[in-house]
């Protein structure tokens, strides 16, 4: 400071914006952790607020198709944190990977099952990026969907990735 008075005036604003940048990704991790909105708003809310949060950051354009009965399901917690998870995952994945313009998140429920789409028009995975033990991210969908007993699938192209989650519904 007593050297040169110019210099430290732009250290110290270096150092003010990389402060700003921490503080906000500590708030999204925090977010991640258990969002606020999924205890208050519920599954749908929670899920339809993410995605727009994406669209905001990103400039990604999203897209959640949800049909009255749908939205009248309450999953349990269990289901409601995990299902929340894998679509997070899935839509991260496409962001960071696929270079989607476009991320949709499909819902549908019959008497049997709830089946949850989420669909991107990016680059796609290859056959070895969707080997079991090669994706850290498509493992951890794997695990989720084995703790609620639900069924997952991908197909993937050079025009998109689809990933559908399908959980038995109890009786």
């Amino acid at each position: 400071l007593d050297i040169d008075r110019t210099r430290a005036f732009l250290e110290l604003s270096g150092m003010k914006d990389t402060i700003r940048g921490m503080i906000q990704e500590m708030r999204e991790i925090i977010y991640d952790l258990r969002p606020m909105s999924l205890e208050n708003l519920g599954l749908w809310m929670a899920i339809k607020e993410f995605l727009d949060l994406i669209q905001e950051r990103h400039n990604i354009q999203t897209q959640f198709l949800i049909g009255d009965e749908v939205f009248r399901y309450v999953p349990d917690e269990l289901v409601e944190i995990n299902l929340f998870r894998m679509i997070q995952e899935a839509v991260n994945n496409s962001v960071k990977h696929a270079s989607a313009t476009l991320i949709a998140v499909d819902t549908d429920i019959s008497a049997e099952w709830l089946t949850i789409t989420v669909s991107d028009n990016g680059t796609g995975i290859s056959e070895a990026e969707q080997q079991k033990d090669r994706s850290f991210g498509l493992k951890i969908l794997r695990e989720r969907a084995a703790l609620m007993q639900a069924s997952f699938g991908i197909q993937s192209d050079k025009d998109g990735t689809k990933i559908e989650i399908k959980i038995p519904l109890k009786k």
